[in-house]
């Protein structure tokens, strides 16, 4: 049997090849790429949650001067605190 494997970072995906599976092997893989995305989209959201200081203090940021440009948003980010990078 051939396997396709895909790596999305913090996942490893081992699919059967659609070739050689038929109709089962594409609902598999069809239900196993919705379950890493699945678990992706709740990665990114934990993440955005647990950086939203970050998110905030930006928006803070461009509230007072209209427009921020390069180093300037790092500033503000490094202000805002360390971020979150494991949620």
């Amino acid at each position: 049997m051939t396997v396709l494997v895909v790596a999305i970072p913090s996942t490893a995906l081992v699919l059967p090849s659609v070739r050689t599976g038929g109709d089962a092997s594409i609902h598999a893989m069809r239900d196993e790429v919705e379950r890493v995305l699945a678990v992706s989209k709740a990665r990114a959201k934990a993440l955005v949650d647990a950086n939203r200081h970050i998110l905030y203090a930006l928006r803070d940021a461009l509230l007072d001067r209209d427009e921020l440009i390069g180093e300037e948003i790092l500033e503000v980010a490094r202000s805002a605190g360390a971020p979150v990078t494991d949620a």
